[in-house]
């Protein structure tokens, strides 16, 4: 399934979904805070933190393409 496909049914309310996101995109994320914070601890943590803000309103994102 697409990314766009994912967030639409993320939006719906699918957990399968939702999970599939996070396997897709959370490592490329989570290095990218890594590398923000200068590779402090807190990286995990505010990875998470972005993934709970998506779960919460995936129509946040109204591109699929901004989840890379």
């Amino acid at each position: 399934m697409t990314d766009a496909g994912l967030l639409e049914a993320a939006a719906a309310g699918s957990h399968a979904a939702f999970s599939e996101i996070v396997s897709r995109h959370f490592q490329p994320v989570y290095r990218l805070v890594w590398r923000m914070t200068g590779g402090t601890a807190d990286a995990e943590d505010i990875a998470q933190e972005a993934f709970v803000k998506l779960w919460k309103n995936p129509a946040q994102v109204r591109e699929a393409g901004a989840l890379k």
